[in-house]
């Protein structure tokens, strides 16, 4: 009898945005580890690691706090955090059950540290605030009366991340929503929430934002003159590393026998 398939989905959006690589992960025979545990998940002390379908790993602290922005968040927006994740995050786990990943027992890096990391990773990365941006913009098209355009389809959008350099310079941003520009092998485009967004550069990208109705202007390109750091902390090449060691047909036939099956 063939063995049940176990279907791993995409994570919602909102997962993949606060998911992070983690800066300590277990080095002894890490490529077997992280085999065996695609597709699982565990957490400890309000930090979540899981292996995803690929063999990369993420870390997403589960808690959230007034402490982790600039201001004190507003009643608004902790009801807005609260609908996305969970008072304390637990609405995550079970995103994660949905798309198909199983509980299980690893190691949870930096679940010991007293959230120090994700707390400075929370400010760094402008998670609330970009939370808080979008709900104004949204109360701002509406008291404009004004549907916002711009839709990224999920096939793109999956390619970016949200950036974290000048995200604070609101005025530079909500004057080029619409527009994307690229430089030194990153391309940038800004949202209808007037949040920028960041990829390394691909040939089909351009041609991809025009189509749903980006233009390519003068724009500042976040991240794009670090010599590429930004860029292999948050497009981690974990896959790549794990064919040249073991080919693709190793890591298939490892998701063969688990039955596990990627959906994109």
């Amino acid at each position: 009898m063939d063995k049940p398939k176990r279907i791993i989905k995409k994570l919602p959006k909102i997962v993949r945005d606060i998911s992070f690589r983690p800066n300590r992960f277990p080095k002894d025979n890490e490529i077997n580890y992280l085999e065996e545990k695609m597709g699982t998940f565990s957490y400890n002390n309000s930090m979540l690691v899981y292996v995803n379908g690929i063999g990369e790993v993420y870390s997403i602290p589960l808690r959230f706090s007034s402490g982790d922005t600039e201001d004190a968040m507003t009643l608004e927006l902790s009801d807005r955090m609260k609908d996305n994740y969970g008072a304390d995050g637990e609405k995550i786990p079970q995103m994660l059950k949905e798309s198909g990943y199983q509980n299980g027992y690893m190691f949870v890096p930096h679940s010991n540290d007293g959230g120090h990391w994700g707390s400075e990773l929370f400010r760094d990365a402008k998670i609330i605030p970009r939370i808080k941006r979008q709900f104004e913009m949204e109360k701002l098209y509406a008291r404009l009366d004004v549907e916002p355009k711009l839709d990224v389809p999920e096939n793109l959008a999956k390619n970016f991340r949200p950036a974290w350099e000048n995200f604070d310079d609101f005025g530079h941003w909500v004057k080029n929503i619409g527009k994307f520009s690229s430089n030194n092998g990153v391309i940038s485009f800004v949202d209808k929430y007037a949040i920028p967004h960041v990829a390394p550069y691909e040939e089909e990208l351009p041609k991809a934002l025009r189509k749903v109705g980006f233009k390519c202007e003068a724009v500042f390109v976040p991240h794009s003159n670090d010599g590429g750091h930004w860029l292999n902390y948050m497009f981690p090449r974990e896959l790549e590393r794990i064919e040249s060691k073991y080919q693709k047909e190793r890591l298939e036939a490892v998701r063969n026998e688990a039955g596990i099956v990627i959906q994109e």
